[in-house]
Parts: structure tokens; sequence; C-alpha cells
């Protein structure tokens, strides 16, 4: 039987319920491939499922909804033995193990392959966080040149590269973030392309700011309050919870939605081949930048997820095991 690495959560509780630790590397059966885990970038849904928050996981896991490498094992797929490939999503790290480990066995479904010269950190960091940024802007916003468009939460490492992606369509991107990060993070996100970053007061409606488009990652807890800073015609999108509320209490729709206004959401799918290849054309142009906050090795998830916790990180933390 063959070992591997893999950071292994114990059950739902703090930190100290991961352990790093030799587990025998999967089985390859029909329908699925075995991918050798090159990169893996960490997610805050990760941590929210660590801490107890998806009731339908089951520990011992190995999390991780992402991960990128070559393929290892290509069973009765049409992939071939050290391709490049990436998986996202699909109960990925949730029903069954994930990217925390060297290896990686996913079904076929949600298995992606590319070609690239870009570095394995640069790749890790890109599944995910362009995943829900790329759905967000341009299948949920529809995102279009000349957009006044406010992205809140904007130095977590979705709200960074929305910055971006949005910029390079040609909105005009604003950017809040919280009050006690406002000094320490302007610049990053200015660097991203935003025209101007302000604290998140939790009352642009009253002060009456108004958007053709808003990118919520904030959530519940200021969702009313972008709702009612749209422009007729405007959009809202919900992606996601960075206040850690996932439920808006008391929602009234005819008080939260103003009259030809619209709400909608993005949740991260598989990636299709043609949309992940344009993804990779726009990092390699530098036109998109992915911001790397720390790369980080099995040993360290741990700590990785304590810096998840506190809100420290300043883009995306990618494991390399």
């Amino acid at each position: 039987m063959q070992m591997m690495q893999a950071a292994v959560t114990q059950r739902a509780g703090g930190i100290e319920t991961i352990q790093v630790k030799e587990v025998a590397i999967p089985q390859v059966k029909p329908g699925w491939v075995l991918i050798q885990v090159k990169a893996s970038g960490l997610n805050r849904s990760e941590m929210y499922t660590r801490q107890g928050h998806s009731p339908k996981v089951k520990f011992p896991r190995i999390q991780g909804i992402e991960c990128v490498g070559v393929v290892a094992d290509a069973s009765d797929s049409s992939f071939s033995v050290g391709q490049q490939v990436i998986a996202n999503m699909g109960e990925l790290g949730r029903e069954f193990d994930g990217g925390y480990a060297q290896y990686c066995l996913a079904p076929t479904e949600i298995v992606c392959s590319f070609t690239s010269n870009l570095p394995w950190e640069i790749l890790g960091a890109l599944p995910e966080m362009y995943n829900t940024t790329y759905g967000s802007v341009y299948k949920s916003l529809q995102i279009k040149k000349g957009d006044k468009v406010l992205v809140r939460g904007g130095s977590s490492s979705i709200g960074l590269s929305a910055i971006a992606l949005c910029s390079y369509l040609g909105a005009e991107v604003s950017a809040s973030i919280r009050p006690q990060s406002l000094e320490e993070k302007r610049q990053l996100l200015l660097d991203q392309g935003a025209v101007e970053v302000f604290a998140d007061t939790g009352d642009f409606a009253i002060q009456g700011m108004k958007y053709d488009k808003i990118l919520e990652l904030v959530g519940a807890s200021t969702l009313k309050d972008s709702l009612l800073s749209l422009q007729e015609g405007g959009i809202c999108c919900f992606t996601g919870i960075l206040g850690n509320e996932w439920l808006v209490k008391d929602f009234s729709p005819f008080e939260y939605i103003i009259s030809g206004t619209y709400l909608t959401t993005y949740a991260s799918h598989p990636w299709v081949k043609e949309e992940f290849a344009e993804l990779i054309f726009l990092v390699e142009k530098e036109i998109l930048k992915p911001t790397i906050y720390k790369t980080i090795s099995l040993q360290e998830v741990r700590e990785a997820h304590r810096i998840m916790e506190e809100g420290k990180a300043q883009g995306k933390i990618v494991l390399l095991p």
C-alpha cells in the first residue's frame, strides 16, 4: 500500500482538530482520476466546515475544495498521465477527500485540463478565487464598460480579484473594507484598480451612495444597505459571508428591494475548459494579477486556518504539499 502525507480534520472544532499524518494514497476507480497535487488554495468555506457549520460533512475528512496538479492515474477517463488538471467543487473536500494532501482522487466531472507554464503557486491560487469572481462578475452582475461598481469586502481574495476584473472590463470600481484595516490595506486595493477605497460604515444608503452593480461579500449583515444603495436597474450579487452571518433576519422583500433593482447570487461550479483557458490567458498577460498572501506546507495548515479566522490574510493562501 502506497502512502502519502495529508492534513486530516479529525472532527469539527478548533484548529487543533487538523492533524498532519500519513494515510493511504486513494485507490483509483472508474469515473475518477487520481491527481498528484502540486498546489491547493485555501478557502474560508473550509474554515467554516472545520468549525462545524457544514452538518452534512462527516469527519475525519481531508479538506480542500480545490487543487491543481498532474494526472497520476487516468483510470477509464479521457485524461492522460502527466496532464495538467484542476479539480474544484462538486463536494470535493466535503463528501469525499480533497486537496489538503499529496494526492487527490476526484470524479471526472469536476476535473478540467489546461496547459500553462505559470508557477504552481500561481495556478493553485486560481480555481476557486477566480471561479467565484468570474461567475459573479460575468454571469451574475453582467459588468460592462462604464458601470459604477462597489465591491464590498474588497480586501478579501475574491474582492481583490473582482476589483481587478471589473477594472479590466472598463467599470469604475469603488471598494469598502473594515474601518480598522483602511490605512493598512488601502494601497493594495488601489493597486488592483479601485478608484477609491473607504471604510465600511454599514450605512451607505443613508449617505446617498448609489451604484449600478454591487458585489456583496460581507454578507447578511450589510445586504439591506447594499440593496438600498442600488441605482434603478442596478444589480446586487450576494456572493460572500465575510461577516460570518449566513441568514438575513426578518427579511422583507418590499422593504429591502427597491422596485426596478435586482438581487442575485453566485455559487462556484466546476470550471469549463474554455473559460479556464481564458482566465489563464488573462493571468499570463498580467491583466489579472493574483494576490498571494502566503504559500504554506502541510505542516502549516493549522496556522493558515488561524490566519483566516483572524481575518489577517491579504490575498490567497496557497498550500504546496
